[in-house]
């Protein structure tokens, strides 16, 4: 589903299309962008050089953030009992769980972050908020990518996977025959989308152009389905009784 909505007239053609348009493909059924498509294991991410985690993805800055922030048992302690509905409960004190908690904290991620993320517990439900991260392209637009974990095809397989790509690019002036000549580019790169699975949206807004590409918009029982099913990861879930 291709939804455009235009808020305003400030786009460059010229510039949407070296920076959006280069590197948006289709895989499988699946949208992508900057060699990332929607539903992509975080292993396949660890092939690209992501910026430096930072909170929330905001703030490009080297040096800061969760991947050289180190831990105290106190600090350790408080985070695991705030992440206690989602984390593997029976691996919390555990060094692999440990070593992903500033990145839980900051929902971030980087190439430090993935691999330790791949060798992590697993997890009994879907973080509240997800992770995010940054790549920046040869001229410097930035595509920030979302993950979260999603189970597999049983109860004892899951990972984190992509499940949103998002590039904005700033505008300048533009013509409406360039906008136009934009959204038909787009929509023609995402028209064999699959659309049961899968979304392409655009949005003028606020001084940027941008192009959200993500799962099927989840409605509250499919992540309670998404959740019911991590709870069926070995040991997630104990007996209840009332005695």
């Amino acid at each position: 589903m291709i939804k455009l909505k235009i808020v305003s007239i400030f786009v460059s053609a010229s510039l949407l299309s070296s920076s959006l348009m280069a590197e948006e493909f289709i895989h499988d059924g699946s949208p992508c962008l900057h060699n990332v498509c929607v539903g992509d294991d975080i292993a396949k991410l660890s092939a690209l050089k992501w910026e430096p985690a930072t909170f929330m993805g905001v703030g490009i800055k080297a040096g800061i953030g969760p991947t050289n922030t180190k831990l105290n048992k106190g600090d350790a302690e408080q985070l695991i009992s705030q992440f206690s509905t989602s984390l593997f409960p029976s691996k919390t004190g555990t060094p692999e769980l440990r070593s992903i908690l500033p990145y839980l904290r900051d929902h971030s991620f980087d190439n430090t972050a993935i691999e330790k993320l791949r060798k992590a517990p697993g997890f009994c439900r879907q973080i509240q908020i997800p992770l995010y991260g940054n790549l920046i392209s040869e001229n410097g637009k930035i595509t920030k990518v979302t993950i979260n974990v999603i189970p597999g095809s049983d109860s004892a397989t899951q990972a984190f996977r992509v499940t949103q790509i998002e590039r904005k690019v700033p505008t300048v002036n533009a013509t409406s025959k360039q906008i136009s000549e934009v959204q038909n580019e787009i929509e023609s790169r995402y028209i064999g989308i699959n659309e049961q699975l899968y979304t392409a949206m655009t949005e003028i807004s606020a001084g940027y152009f941008t192009l959200t590409l993500s799962q099927f918009p989840q409605t509250g029982d499919d992540v309670m389905r998404t959740n019911n099913k991590l709870m069926g990861y070995p040991g997630c879930t104990k007996s209840l009784n009332i005695d």
